[in-house]
């Protein structure tokens, strides 16, 4: 049998553990994003790319449909972003990422498929969908860009 005095004990144990595994899920991420930014520079996160996307969407609403972001760089900033949240998008999903009617993105995609920048699979949850992802040549080329022109 347990005295009296363990049970506050054990309450200030477990409360103590929870701080300590706080701190570090604190410092992993610290670390993680340490390495992400290249010291302290801008992350080459989802959300960053989401914001690429974001911006060069208003530019085309504030300036006019002339300034229209282009769709094949439209596609890989979505597919980009979704490869660094760890998620796959249909075809039907990036086209409306994309921001641009079916029949461009198609053609688009169709574009960079043979350049060998992005790849289309079946969708394995639909039978009749497709997935439609960045090669890893095509991630690592947008990964140095962005690097490259977050130092401009």
């Amino acid at each position: 049998m347990l005295s009296d005095d363990v049970g506050p004990t054990l309450e200030m144990l477990s409360f103590d553990a929870c701080r300590l595994a706080a701190r570090l899920v604190e410092a992993a991420e610290a670390d993680a994003l340490r390495r992400m930014t290249d010291h302290g520079r801008i992350a080459l996160t989802a959300r960053f790319v989401r914001t690429l996307i974001a911006a060069r969407r208003l530019r085309s609403e504030r300036l006019g449909p002339a300034l229209a972001p282009e769709p094949g760089w439209s596609l890989l900033l979505a597919l980009y972003a979704a490869r660094l949240e760890g998620r796959q998008l249909t075809l039907a999903a990036l086209t409306e990422a994309a921001g641009a009617p079916g029949s461009t993105i198609v053609g688009r995609i169709a574009a960079l498929e043979a350049q060998g920048l992005l790849a289309r699979i079946p969708d394995p949850a639909r039978g009749r969908g497709t997935i439609v992802r960045l090669t890893d040549e095509a991630a690592a080329r947008i990964h140095d860009y962005l690097r490259e022109a977050r130092e401009i």
